[in-house]
């Protein structure tokens, strides 16, 4: 095997590994998410509960497409992409990133700046 040919094989594993991992996470994302319980941390060490809205989800659909139900209510539209542990949200050209902090097949838990989201199937 030639120099080129072991150099286009280095490049395209991992790239086929990233995909494989990147799809399997889309596979155990594409759901809908209830959330039942959200905190604000204070002061970067102090975490405290927030009351919310009961209807509060995040459904992850097939296809990139993703509906919510904020905190207020409002039933939203747009897409979600997700790239290593962080699933970027664009909603009317505004974009939010959610950090993956635990993923199982009934329980996803997702931090956005001082904000943590513990949500289920």
């Amino acid at each position: 095997m030639d120099i080129k040919n072991k150099i286009k094989i280095l490049i395209i594993i991992p790239f086929a590994i990233l995909f494989s991992c990147s799809n399997g996470l889309e596979k155990k994302i594409t759901k809908n998410w209830k959330v039942y319980k959200m905190e604000k941390t204070i002061n970067g060490y102090n975490p405290m509960n927030i009351d919310i809205n009961s209807k509060m989800s995040y459904n992850f659909l097939p296809e990139n497409k993703v509906q919510m139900i904020t905190q207020m209510g409002n039933k939203m539209r747009g897409t979600w992409y997700i790239e290593d542990s962080v699933i970027s949200i664009y909603v009317k050209e505004e974009k939010k990133q959610f950090d993956i902090i635990e993923l199982a097949d009934d329980k996803l838990t997702l931090v956005s700046g001082e904000f943590k989201f513990f949500l289920e199937k």
